[in-house]
């Protein structure tokens, strides 16, 4: 698939995950949560920061256990998408409109993904630099941030150069897009 080809099915994945959740509310396909549109931004921001905080303790994982988590953020018409995975399978995608999917470790194809995803960070390692802040991607942009034991690793490129296949970074592309789909899979 040409570049231009991997662009529209990332935006139109991200636009049926999106279709499928009002805008005005947060939903939680394992959980059934609903919550208004202005406390859905808000969560989308406790969510979004938490992310940044959190610890390979935090979520259990054994000492020393780097990558553990993987974090891919894009812009479909002036709204982020956040895709987070992490190292023990759990996966959550979240809309700064307010809409998402989290506990994803309870679905084994979602988990394997979430795990995929973290891995494939190790392959890109060379392309991240430390983290000086959280920015959000802005328009045609993909920003991706890596947390490990030193730190959050960040990278950011054209969203058409990694979905184009021949980017350094379109595997790890690849990889978020992964846990896109299982997803999208999931609510059918």
């Amino acid at each position: 698939m040409n570049s231009i080809g991997r662009v529209i099915a990332l935006v139109l994945a991200a636009a049926v995950i999106c279709g499928s959740l009002p805008s005005t509310s947060f939903a939680d396909p394992l959980h059934n949560q609903q919550t208004e549109p202005d406390e859905g931004r808000e969560m989308y921001k406790t969510l979004r920061d938490q992310i940044f905080s959190v610890s390979s303790a935090d979520l259990g994982l054994p000492p020393g256990t780097t990558p553990y988590g993987a974090v891919m953020e894009f812009d479909v018409d002036r709204e982020t998408v956040t895709v987070v995975a992490y190292a023990t399978g759990d996966a959550s995608i979240y809309f700064s409109n307010g809409g998402g999917m989290i506990g994803g470790v309870g679905q084994p194809e979602i988990a394997e993904a979430a795990k995929a995803f973290v891995e494939a960070t190790r392959a890109v390692s060379g392309s991240l630099s430390t983290a000086d802040g959280f920015p959000r991607p802005v328009a045609a942009e993909v920003r991706f941030y890596v947390l490990t034991t030193e730190g959050v690793l960040t990278v950011a490129a054209s969203i058409e150069a990694v979905a184009s296949g021949s980017d350094t970074l379109s595997s790890l592309f690849n990889a978020a897009n992964g846990v896109i789909t299982q997803y999208r899979l999931l609510g059918r």
